[in-house]
């Protein structure tokens, strides 16, 4: 009942919001619109997933060996419905996007369209790909270092993870720096971003002590990782040579 009721609100909060599109902005979206795609959708993901787990948690055996296969087919579904609300999703930030440039030129038919693209595909863009790409990355990693990995007959070295994110945080590192090419302030975030996370890792370290050990190799390689991008930063821009050798492989600027 409680999720009808969440449900019911979620509509009745977008019908009743819509009269005041075009009224207001938030960050160079329509606030109506931004609320639809950033608050409202996000909201009815939750919501929906919810009922899935509920349904299948309320029917599902309680015998181990079904037990088991039962989560199986839940994370299928699961699987499936998150692919298909990211297509959606990207649909609905489209929309919102458009619909806010086309509301802004009806306004003003001199509206400067290029110029508003351009802000979102310089700062908004990079900034929630990059930032979004290396938490969703390190999330699983800091899970490592309570929740082990299970045994596997084909273990690969702890050693073998360290080196690999070593030389992951290089790309890592070289792939951001072509992309924020075009901002001081933009480099100025991406280290915070690295510096954070990297603190987030050496605080579950101290926590947790993870082994040295399969069982923690999610956190060994993305400790590393961090540890690679937030040596880069520091020294890209205190070492010439070293921010010479980046400026030969960014790409040119627009």
């Amino acid at each position: 009942m409680d999720l009808v009721l969440i449900a019911v609100l979620i509509f009745l909060i977008g019908y009743l919001t819509y009269y005041q599109t075009g009224k207001k902005e938030f960050l160079r979206f329509d606030l109506i619109q931004f609320v639809y795609a950033f608050v409202l959708t996000p909201i009815a993901f939750i919501l929906v997933k919810t009922i899935i787990f509920r349904l299948f948690m309320a029917n599902g055996p309680t015998q181990s060996p079904l037990l088991k296969s039962h989560l199986n087919r839940f994370f299928i579904l699961d699987s499936l419905y998150g692919v298909f609300f990211l297509f959606s999703f990207a649909g609905i930030v489209i929309h919102s996007f458009t619909k806010s440039l086309q509301l802004k030129k009806s306004r003003d038919p001199l509206f400067d369209v290029f110029h508003q693209t351009e802000f979102f595909h310089k700062w908004a863009s990079h900034l929630i790909l990059y930032v979004g790409l290396l938490v969703l990355f390190a999330l699983p990693a800091l899970l490592n270092t309570h929740f082990p990995l299970p045994e596997n007959k084909l273990e690969p070295s702890p050693l073998l993870a360290t080196v690999s994110g070593t030389i992951m945080g290089f790309v890592v590192f070289f792939s951001i720096e072509r992309g924020i090419r075009f901002s001081l302030k933009m480099r100025l975030l991406m280290k915070i971003a690295y510096a954070f996370l990297f603190l987030a890792h050496a605080l579950a370290y101290f926590l947790f002590s993870p082994s040295f050990d399969f069982s923690h190799l999610l956190f060994w390689f993305s400790l590393s990782l961090f540890s690679i991008l937030v040596v880069c930063a520091y020294f890209l821009d205190r070492i010439p040579k070293f921010e010479h050798f980046f400026d030969r492989f960014r790409q040119p600027k627009d």
